[in-house]
Formats: structure tokens, C-alpha cells, sequence
């Protein structure tokens, strides 16, 4: 979906460098509801910038004023409100595992699988905000899950690892680290476990077995019939945390 709130996700997740404009993509993520009444001067002061760099922000996406950049936005917005009202209207959670079996070799244990999710959401509905690590690949295939669980106003940043040190900085929130094949974890274990015992709680999505460490959850993925299906199969997991967000919240 190529509009102005996917732009924002893209451009903060496709940076390894936390400079200006990733520092206002940031901020617009975690205020989205707070900016239809938020002047170019408001958003600049917060942002601790000038309205030059706002300026420069939204015609780097594509946008001549902030006016028109802002309405975009909203009006994007509520157009991803109405869709996952729509989408989460039908779907349901036995559907959604039904795919993940139809990917997988074997069958996993349904019940053990749904406690490990219902942890997830209980977990982010108390924190209110997300952070995923992980590799170029993986942070792009969180874009939708970024959009969705911004309308429900729980903002979620894409931490791209890079292949050098990554410094670690304790942030407030759910921390989800995604190592598909357990490179990271095997690779920088001691960067792994730092960002384990300094951010809390943190969930690891792997395949991998044995350098789990110091993870506060372990979601095991399933080995499955093709390396390709392993990317289908985190995507559903994400929509199955959307759903049970999605219904939480609606109650």
C-alpha cells in the first residue's frame, strides 16, 4: 500500500542510521492520533527540530505542503481503521492456525502454541508499544502489522540489526527479536544477550534450538515444507496477534 503512513513505516525501518528524518518518523509513529491538531511549529518543537527540517520531511515523501501531507495522513489513517474493522470482522483464530499446519511438517500443539500468543498480547496490551529486531528481510515483512497495530494505537518500531555492533538502548515496551534461522543469536550471542537483560519483556521468533538464552518467551517455529513457507508462517503469527489485539480492545 503506497501511501503517505506506509512511507513513514518504510522510512524508519529502512535506515541503519537514527538520523533526523528517521528521529521525526519516529515520533510521528508514536503520535499519529495527536496529529490532526498539531501545527508545522508543535511538530517541529517535539520533534526538536526546526520547521525547515519538517519541511524537508514531508517533500522527501513526496508532499509540497504540510497541510496536504497531514490530511494525507489521516485520511490514510482512517482508511486503515476501516479495513482492519472489515478484515477482523470474518477472520478467526482456528483459520489462521489451520494455515500454519497446512505450511508446517508436523502439526504443532495448539493449546501450548495459543498460551505462548495470549502471553504476546497480554504483554503488549500492558506495555503499549512494540520494538522488532531483526534483519533487513524480516523488518520489511512487519510493514503491515506496523500499520494495523498503529490504528489500534499501539505503535510499533522496526529495529533493523545491522551486520557490524549494534548498540543497545533500554526502551519501554514489548521487544520481539526475529532470528528465522537463529544467525543472530548464534552469530552475536553476547549483543543478544544484552538486549535480552536490558529490555524486558523480550520474545524471540527462531527455529533455533539451543542459544535461546535469557529470552523472558521462546516462540518456536514449526519446520515446514519449504524455507519459503517460514516467511508465510511469521505472517500469520503477526495476524494472529493482531486478531487477539483486535478483540481485546474491541471489548
Amino acid at each position: 500500500m503506497n501511501n503517505v503512513l506506509s512511507l513513514i513505516f518504510l522510512l524508519s525501518q529502512n535506515t541503519l542510521k537514527n538520523d533526523l528524518m528517521y528521529n521525526i518518523a519516529f515520533y510521528i509513529i508514536e503520535h499519529i492520533n495527536e496529529m490532526e491538531e498539531k501545527s508545522i511549529k508543535q511538530l517541529a518543537e517535539e520533534c526538536f527540530t526546526s520547521t525547515s527540517s519538517i519541511i524537508k520531511f514531508y517533500q522527501l515523501i513526496g508532499f509540497n505542503s504540510y497541510s496536504e501531507f497531514k490530511r494525507q495522513l489521516l485520511s490514510n489513517f482512517e482508511a486503515r481503521n476501516l479495513q482492519l474493522y472489515e478484515k477482523h470482522q470474518y477472520l478467526t483464530e482456528e483459520e489462521l492456525m489451520d494455515k500454519i499446519d497446512m505450511f508446517s511438517i508436523h502439526k504443532i500443539n495448539r493449546e501450548d502454541f495459543m498460551n505462548r500468543m495470549n502471553c504476546i498480547v497480554n504483554y503488549i496490551l500492558e506495555k503499549k508499544r512494540i520494538y522488532v529486531y531483526g534483519a533487513v528481510f524480516p523488518i520489511n515483512l512487519i510493514q503491515s502489522f506496523c500499520e494495523d497495530m498503529s490504528v489500534m494505537e499501539i505503535p510499533v518500531h522496526g529495529m533493523q540489526i545491522s551486520r557490524g555492533k549494534n548498540k543497545i538502548i533500554k526502551r519501554e515496551g514489548v521487544h520481539i527479536i526475529i532470528s528465522l534461522s537463529g544467525r543472530y543469536m548464534q552469530t552475536r550471542y553476547d549483543e543478544y544477550q544484552t538486549l535480552c537483560q536490558m529490555n524486558k519483556p523480550t520474545i524471540l521468533f527462531s527455529k533455533e534450538k539451543e542459544y535461546i538464552g535469557n529470552v523472558s518467551l521462546n516462540i518456536p517455529l514449526p519446520e515446514t515444507k519449504s524455507s519459503d513457507y517460514d516467511d508465510l508462517i511469521l505472517l500469520i503469527i503477526l495476524d494472529i496477534i493482531k486478531l487477539k489485539c483486535f478483540i481485546s480492545l474491541k471489548k
